[in-house]
């Protein structure tokens, strides 16, 4: 074969090649794209490469010396980008079939990106050090010893910056957390917005952005709130003195958490130790919410209100003294009731017009004041009750639940309004939930307190019953229509079915 026809033929194939590839790229980007594309692409280039180098090697012998000389130069860049096609095809085939293939797990890749990034530079140094050893002929032993003593010094220089970059890898590798979780260290806690090879960048409560380096999570130790379970055990500590009956703090403990939104599944309170300062009792319930601040606000202050009602003193252990005589004004917070306020209320009250002034001592002795505050509840709706309540001071909300919905607010009470009524006189389960919505006093008569007085004059049964029939008379609108002798009549067959029914509930006493 003369020098023109092997020229001829090599520029043949060249073309030839270059269409091919040419068409085939673009009929991909017309079907495919993504690491599909770029497989196919790879592959092609490849192929007319390989084809290229192929045609060389059988005919270069027919070539004269100065053009071997020329091409040969034009072989070197030929031989990289072969020896690269090969890396491209197989990172990216790494890509596609197992990182994004076998290896992933519904929307999240199983593999972290760090891992995917550190084998794609193990293949292009390799094939690197390939392409220096065979196409460039160049021995690696020089190589491996001056850059050695660079990566020493290298290494040295950067000791910190490796120690985090191979910190989140080990952070990326054992699934501690991820992008979303709320986790708390010894010196903050948030969400985690973001994690780089460098550090992780946390929202605290303040929603300060904190940046935390991947050195500090990595010997820190760490709580994920979110991990595997939505729910968190929360300690709550309170120290009561010692001449309080455990059981009866035991038992306002539980209250609080019950009245608490934030506490899920079954709490219970333990007698922690005995203190210089009183017994500590220690508080366990489980709560979906990560910030301990909502918690903690809810509990102290509604335990103050429960502990105060019952005459329980409590305080911190580090709690000193100071300043014992510096007075208080009494307007600044809200006083128990004599027996005579108490009574002057109670003769206000349409439903007990009908007692006299003995009577009426009497129920006031008796019954009893309660100062409290949100998140507690004065009644719950579903409940069995025996009281009815009298607003002295502050402002209570009325919810009720249809449904499976969120309970609604359909009235609110203020001073001097009574709720209560038909389950001090029936026992009927509370219709509706009565929640504070600030600070407030509310007087309770129950049905304990009640009995003595019904037991002396059946009279008083006759008087309360007409008066409940008369109230669900007015709230009953299809009562409104009727001729007024029906009307009556209607109401007579309530006053008599109250009367039936508050008998029947007294007599159980």
């Amino acid at each position: 074969m003369s020098f023109d026809q092997t020229i001829t033929l090599f520029a043949g194939y060249s073309l030839l090649f270059l269409v091919i590839a040419l068409a085939f790229k673009a009929y991909i980007s017309w079907k495919i794209g993504g690491q599909q594309k770029k497989i196919l692409l790879a592959i092609g280039l490849f192929t007319f490469l390989s084809s290229l180098l192929v045609i060389r090697e059988f005919n270069h012998q027919f070539w004269s010396k100065e053009l071997n000389v020329t091409l040969g130069y034009l072989l070197y860049g030929y031989k990289t980008v072969w020896w690269y096609c090969i890396g491209v095809i197989f990172s990216n085939s790494l890509d596609y079939f197992i990182w994004n293939g076998i290896m992933r797990r519904g929307e999240d890749t199983v593999i972290h990106k760090y891992i995917i990034q550190f084998t794609d530079f193990v293949i292009y140094f390799f094939i690197s050090l390939l392409v220096y050893k065979i196409v460039f002929e160049q021995s690696l032993a020089g190589l491996f010893i001056s850059s050695g003593v660079l990566a020493i010094i290298l290494g040295l220089s950067a000791q910190t910056t490796l120690g985090g970059v191979f910190s989140g890898l080990s952070l990326s590798l054992n699934d501690s957390f991820k992008k979303g979780d709320y986790i708390i260290t010894d010196k903050v806690r948030g969400y985690i917005q973001d994690m780089n090879w460098h550090s992780v960048t946390i929202i605290d409560r303040h929603l300060q952005c904190v940046i935390i380096p991947n050195k500090t999570i990595d010997d820190a130790p760490i709580i994920n709130v979110f991990k595997k379970n939505e729910y968190r055990m929360l300690e709550i500590k309170i120290l009561a003195q010692y001449d309080v009956p455990p059981e009866l703090v035991k038992r306002l403990m539980l209250e609080t958490a019950s009245h608490s939104s934030y506490a899920f599944l079954e709490p219970r309170v333990l007698v922690r130790g005995y203190g210089l300062n009183g017994i500590e009792y220690v508080l366990e319930f489980f709560t979906k919410v990560p910030e301990d601040s909502l918690i903690l606000n809810d509990f102290y202050s509604l335990i103050w209100y429960k502990f105060k009602e019952h005459h329980v003193s409590f305080k911190p252990s580090s709690y000193q003294y100071e300043n014992p005589d510096k007075y208080i004004s009494e307007d600044s917070y809200l006083k128990p009731l004599s027996t005579s306020d108490k009574a002057q209320i109670i003769s206000g009250l349409e439903l007990f017009s009908i007692l006299n002034e003995e009577e009426i001592q009497y129920l006031a002795f008796n019954s009893s004041i309660i100062i409290t505050a949100p998140p507690d509840r004065i009644t719950v709706q579903g409940e069995a009750g025996d009281s009815l309540f009298v607003v002295i001071k502050g402002t209570l909300g009325v919810f009720v639940k249809q449904g499976d919905t969120a309970p609604q607010k359909v009235a609110q009470l203020g001073k001097g309004q009574v709720f209560g009524e038909m389950a001090l006189l029936t026992g009927e389960a509370r219709t509706a939930t009565v929640k504070p919505l600030d600070e407030v006093l509310v007087l309770e008569v129950t049905k304990q307190n009640l009995l003595p007085i019904l037991e002396n004059r059946q009279e008083i049964a006759d008087f309360m019953s007409a008066q409940m029939a008369e109230r669900i008379y007015k709230t009953q609108e299809s009562l409104k229509n009727l001729p007024h002798v029906q009307q009556q009549e209607e109401i007579q067959h309530i006053r008599k079915k109250l009367k039936s029914l508050i008998g029947a509930f007294f007599k159980k006493a």
